[in-house]
């Protein structure tokens, strides 16, 4: 067996899996855990509905906040009685806004119930998990946590692409 180092003119010979390393890496298949594609990854599926039910609740208020502000310019909606806003057409625009965005909360919850009776199974999974537990932890509750898991997201980030 020659050596793969190059020395003088002659060309390295090239790298090619030997029996031994084919032996050994089949041989150690049954102690890895199964791969799990991630379509059936429950996990993962229950970190994007939260994800995406926190965005429409998002949305939802940013909606709301508009449309009240835009009320309280044209027709001084803060000052009009409860009575008077209730009779109002735009009422059914906030009731449709309400409606929605309880919706949305009672699907965050859901799937909050299930990430947490579901561990992850894949990277993605994990990465998502940090990414729920970021929304959860607030600024307000600790900055430092925050900044901590922002981190430790943008290093992770790469491994996201490879799951």
């Amino acid at each position: 067996m020659t050596s793969r180092l190059k020395t003088g003119d002659d060309l390295p010979r090239p790298l090619s899996l030997s029996r031994r390393a084919i032996f050994a890496g089949t041989s150690a298949l049954p102690l890895m855990p199964p791969i799990v594609r991630r379509s059936e990854d429950l996990g993962l599926k229950a970190c994007e509905a939260f994800l995406n039910a926190g965005a429409e609740t998002s949305e939802l208020y940013a909606s709301w906040s508009k449309l009240e502000s835009h009320l309280n310019r044209a027709i001084g909606w803060i000052a009009m009685s409860d009575e008077e806003q209730r009779a109002h057409p735009a009422a059914q625009s906030f009731a449709e806004i309400e409606a929605r965005e309880e919706i949305a909360h009672e699907n965050e919850r859901v799937a909050l119930e299930v990430l947490l009776a579901t561990p992850p199974t894949t990277w993605a999974a994990a990465i998502a998990s940090l990414k729920v537990l970021l929304r959860l932890i607030t600024k307000d509750d600790s900055e430092e946590a925050n900044l901590i898991l922002r981190r430790v997201l943008s290093v992770l980030a790469p491994a996201e692409v490879v799951a």
